[in-house]
C-alpha cells in the first residue's frame, strides 16, 4: 500500500508542479528547524545568509547550496540578515534585543550592538558601509557607527513598530515602514523627518528602492505593492494580485524586475510594463498552514 505523504512532501511537490517555463529549481537548502524571516544575498551573490525562529542564521553556497556555517549566539529569533557593501560582513537583528555582527567568511563573530530596548526587526547598511540602520517594535530607528560601536542618532516619528528600512542608493535618505500604516522619509545625516507617505490600509511590511534612487516601493498587509517618487513623496502607482499580505520585495540589479512575496507565491513584476511576468509558487510555512 502506497505510504501517505506528509505535508512538507505535498508542499513541495505542489512547487514543484507549477514551476513556469523558462524557470528551474536549482536547489532545496534545508537545514532550520523554525521559520525563516529573512534571506540576503551577499553582494557577490555566492553566499546566501538566512536568519530563523531556531535562534540560527546559515551560510550556504549560492552555487552548490550546500550549507558552509551556523552562526550561534542570539538568544532568540533572528528577525533580520543583511550584508554590509564589501561583503565582509554580516548583520542581524534578533528579537533579543541585540544586533550582531560576523565575519562573512568564517562565521565568526565580531561583536555586538546592545541598548536596545525592543526587538529589532530590520537592519540596513550604509552604501559606504559605514553606517548601520536599524528599526525596533519599540518603535524607534537607530543609526549606529560600525567602527566606534556607537549610536549615533535615533530617529522617532512611527507610532508602531518599524518593519522595514532602506537607504537610497546615494545613501541621503532613510526610508522605513511601519505597522503604523506608513512609510517615513528621513535625511540619513541629520536625522529630519522628510515626508509621511500615506496610502496603505494596512501595515507596510518592506520598502526597496528601484536603483536609480527616484522610485520607492512598499508591500503591505493590504495585499498592495505601492510606489511613490522618492524626492516628492507623490503616489505613483499601485500594483494588484497579491490575495494577501504582501511581506517583502526585493528589485533586480538593474531595476528591470520586482520580485514580491505574499500568498505563498512569488510574483515577478516587469517596472517598464508595470505588468505581472510571473508567478512561482511557495511552500506554506508552518504558520500558514495552522491558520
Amino acid at each position: 500500500m502506497p505510504r501517505k505523504r506528509t505535508n512538507k512532501q505535498q508542499s513541495q511537490q505542489t512547487v514543484d508542479d507549477n514551476i513556469p517555463p523558462g524557470f528551474t529549481l536549482r536547489h532545496t537548502l534545508r537545514g532550520h528547524t523554525g521559520v525563516i524571516f529573512r534571506i540576503a544575498w551577499s553582494p557577490d551573490g555566492r553566499v546566501l545568509a538566512s536568519g530563523s525562529e531556531d535562534n540560527t542564521i546559515r551560510l550556504w553556497d549560492g552555487q552548490t547550496g550546500k550549507p558552509l556555517h551556523t552562526l550561534e549566539g542570539h538568544s532568540i529569533s533572528v528577525e533580520s540578515v543583511a550584508w554590509s557593501p564589501s561583503g565582509k560582513v554580516l548583520a542581524s537583528g534578533s528579537e533579543d534585543n541585540t544586533i550582531r555582527l560576523w565575519n562573512g567568511q568564517t562565521g565568526q563573530p565580531l561583536g555586538i550592538f546592545k541598548g536596545l530596548t525592543d526587538r529589532v526587526n530590520c537592519v540596513a547598511w550604509s552604501p559606504d558601509g559605514g553606517v548601520l540602520a536599524s528599526g525596533s517594535f519599540d518603535p524607534l530607528i537607530r543609526l549606529w557607527d560600525v567602527r566606534t560601536w556607537q549610536l549615533l542618532r535615533t530617529f522617532e516619528g512611527h507610532s508602531d513598530s518599524v518593519n522595514s528600512v532602506a537607504w537610497s542608493p546615494d545613501g541621503k535618505v532613510l526610508a522605513s515602514g511601519s505597522f503604523d500604516n506608513t512609510i517615513r522619509l528621513w535625511d540619513g545625516q541629520t536625522g529630519q523627518a522628510l515626508r509621511t507617505l500615506e496610502g496603505h490600509s494596512g501595515a507596510v511590511f518592506s520598502v526597496a528602492w528601484l536603483p536609480d534612487g527616484k522610485v520607492l516601493a512598499s508591500a503591505s498587509e493590504d495585499n498592495t505593492i505601492r510606489f511613490w517618487d522618492g524626492q516628492t513623496g507623490q503616489a505613483l502607482r499601485t500594483l494588484e494580485g497579491h490575495t494577501s499580505s504582501v511581506q517583502s520585495l526585493s528589485f533586480s540589479w538593474d531595476g528591470r524586475l520586482l520580485a514580491s512575496k505574499g500568498d505563498n507565491t512569488v510574483r515577478i513584476w516587469h517596472t517598464d510594463r508595470w505588468e505581472e511576468v510571473c508567478l512561482l509558487y511557495t511552500s506554506p510555512s508552518p504558520r500558514d498552514r495552522q491558520k
